[in-house]
């Protein structure tokens, strides 16, 4: 999840200068489509043109955000490996997985389990623990990943890695060399590459199968059966521009025409190449260019900052094969896969070149229906952002979609916003709106979404925290049917079973000038009567400084069905402390729950990792190494926590430990 794309309608308050009210027109629909380049020349023109386009909006002070911001957010082959089919599998203990957004849809992350061994990512090497029996876990061995690790799938006995590694990987330059076009001083000259690395894991020494180097950043990336699906986004390799001089008054009108002139002519003179490094595959252990298909790139109709997605497709029954690539020259958002379809959002915010601007969501669907590729068939629009991946679903072949638009009615103080949910459908490469709610919760903005098939629920927040549920049954005419409202937000929505909701969010209090925030809020509600939810349990857990990576990120979210057990990695700063050391004032535990929709939330204890920590003596925290509990897994009747230092078992009974297992410090610093 991405932070900047959850402050999208605080951001456009600042941003958007003069938007009238939304009108008809406003919601109407908008040519959205992907067009295929019909050769590399045709592309480089694109991209040229486009770049020129940017340049001059940017030094006309037309650009909004310009150069510097904005979101830069199948069935299984026969003999594919199986998620569960590993040497053990007949003993294999019941675990948790993965909490995904849908059943079926794999998502990766740095923690993967099939109950008799935990996968681990810390730092720069990926840990294989024996997990079971619990008593005897341990590390098994360890590897060292080329660069950064991020996520990774577990499928059988493959592995498949994901990781950033800030390198040219250009033949010519050698296997460590950095061109120095690619480090020039903005961040947006990277050479960054997405490191794909395939194990097999039938033994617990992970051996490497194949590996890619796919040009772009690690966005998201899905798994059904034995194919995976990576979409990566990535800048355009911009040549070094020159700038307008300025006196006392400010830009030079024949320095800025100068400029326009020089930057357009370098512009031209770059070379595709330059604008879209390859990609490499390794073979035999030489790195070999991946072919460039230009007819796979795709250009919107609809305007978005220049910039590059691409979809990824591994087909692991096939492990030989290269990957099949699909590509759009726009910036890549919001990602979300359903068994047929994945969807990649995009906005279109950069342009601020007319008053009449309206922010919206470009959407933008492949079919999954091939192991082997994803193949782009529909792109449509709506009005406003979205918030996460959540705030997007397919249903019997209808996309929902939950957004929040951002009104500006002349003046800046009287700017509001208003939430809609659109269902849109597929016709002639096209998705159209076939139905909308009515605005929701004006001069407030969504926080969560969440859809089960004809139902919906929505979370909007300024002071008070309204749940909205919907009636999805008829596209044509989406109902809200029912609002509660209490204190505080949800930032998260877990389906517990068909007619209760578990949220995380923060509990607050409203005071004469805004709010309190009084801790992290477990809450369940009762959704049985759609016109009528109630609230029936709710644990406020912590202060004030309480928070939960669970907030935000629904992967630390852990609730495992059949023991009805929920863990969350919960940080707390205690301000009235005095005394002792760095552990007195913070605490990083993982907080266990039991969770029944009519017992309610009720406190099981916690486990804390600062004895690692203290044993170690470092308090040297680092963006790629702190002092939280990241994750947990569940196994029969044990829990397992995991931070940078340490993983612990426990009893799930009485949270007794069994097991403490440091992790090899020295080993953890990112390469």
């Amino acid at each position: 999840m991405n932070g900047a794309l959850r402050l999208t309608c605080l951001l456009a308050a600042a941003l958007v200068a003069s938007c009238g009210g939304e009108t008809k027109d406003d919601i109407s629909q908008a040519e959205s489509r992907l067009t295929a380049f019909q050769s590399c020349e045709e592309l480089e023109t694109y991209i040229e043109d486009t770049a020129i386009r940017e340049m001059e909006e940017m030094l006309d002070g037309q650009g909004g955000w310009g150069w510097f911001g904005g979101p830069v957010r199948a069935e299984a082959d026969a003999s594919a490996p199986t998620a569960g089919s590993t040497p053990n599998q007949a003993s294999a203990p019941d675990h948790s997985e993965t909490n995904t957004q849908v059943a079926g849809v794999d998502e990766a992350d740095f923690v993967k389990t099939d109950g008799n061994r935990v996968f681990y990512l810390v730092g720069s090497r990926l840990f294989v623990i024996k997990s079971w029996p619990a008593e005897q876990t341990a590390i098994e061995s360890e590897t060292q990943i080329e660069g950064y690790p991020q996520e990774m799938f577990l499928a059988g006995t493959r592995l498949v890695v994901f990781s950033t590694v800030p390198r040219a990987y250009d033949p010519s330059l050698g296997t460590t060399g950095i061109s120095p076009d690619y480090w020039y001083g903005y961040w947006y000259w990277n050479a960054s590459a997405v490191k794909v690395s395939v194990f097999d894991v039938s033994t617990n020494t992970p051996a490497p199968l194949r590996a890619w180097y796919l040009h772009g950043q690690y966005a998201s990336s899905r798994r059904i059966g034995s194919s995976v699906r990576l979409v990566l986004s990535a800048d355009l390799q911009r040549p070094e521009y020159v700038w307008p001089e300025y006196n006392e008054r400010g830009i030079l009108d024949s320095s800025k025409n100068a400029a326009k002139a020089e930057n357009a002519r370098r512009i031209r003179a770059r070379s595709l190449d330059e604008w879209l490094p390859n990609s490499y595959a390794t073979e035999s252990g030489h790195s070999v260019a991946v072919p460039r298909n230009c007819t796979g790139y795709h250009r919107p109709t609809a305007p978005t900052r220049l910039g590059l997605v691409t979809v990824a497709t591994l087909n692991l029954a096939n492990a030989g094969a290269a990957a099949d690539m699909t590509a759009v020259i726009a910036q890549s958002g919001e990602v979300y896969s359903s068994h047929e379809a994945l969807y990649i959002a995009t906005s279109d915010w950069w342009s601020r070149s007319t008053s009449s601007y309206q922010p919206r969501t470009h959407l933008h669907k492949f079919s999954l229906a091939s192991p082997d590729r994803a193949l782009y068939v529909a792109s449509g629009s709506v009005p406003g952002y979205i918030v996460d991946q959540f705030s997007l679903d397919e249903h019997q072949g209808h996309l929902r979609v939950a957004t929040t638009n951002w009104i500006d009615n002349g003046m800046f103080d009287q700017s509001t916003t208003v939430n809609r949910v659109f269902v849109l459908g597929e016709a002639s490469g096209s998705l159209q709106i076939v139905g909308q709610t009515p605005g929701i919760a004006p001069g407030e903005r969504i926080y969560s979404s969440r859809f089960s098939g004809e139902k919906g629920f929505v979370v909007t927040y300024r002071q008070i925290d309204p749940l909205f549920t919907l009636d999805l049954s008829d596209p044509t005419n989406p109902r809200v049917l029912g609002e509660l409202h209490i204190p505080g937000f949800s930032t998260y929505i877990h389906l517990l079973d068909a007619e209760h909701l578990l949220t995380i969010g923060n509990d607050t209090t409203a005071t004469g000038t805004g709010e309190t925030r009084n801790g992290v809020a477990l809450q369940i509600f009762d959704v049985s009567d759609m016109a009528n939810p109630r609230l029936t349990a709710k644990q406020v857990i912590g202060t004030r400084s309480g928070y939960s990576q669970a907030l935000w990120d629904h992967k630390a979210f852990n609730y495992f069905a059949k023991t009805g057990m929920l863990a969350i990695p919960f940080t707390d700063w205690n301000e009235s402390a005095t005394g002792g050391d760095y552990w007195s004032y913070f605490t990083s535990t993982l907080k266990v729950f039991h969770v029944d929709a009519a017992g309610g939330v009720a406190p099981m204890g916690e486990v804390s990792h600062a004895d690692f920590y203290q044993q170690q003596n470092q308090h040297d925290w680092y963006w790629w190494y702190g002092p939280d509990i990241r994750r947990s897994v569940q196994i029969e009747g044990f829990v397992y926590s995991f931070s940078y230092a340490g993983v612990k078992v426990n009893r799930v009974a009485d949270l007794s430990p069994v097991v403490a297992v440091p992790m090899p410090r020295e080993n953890l610093t990112q390469n």
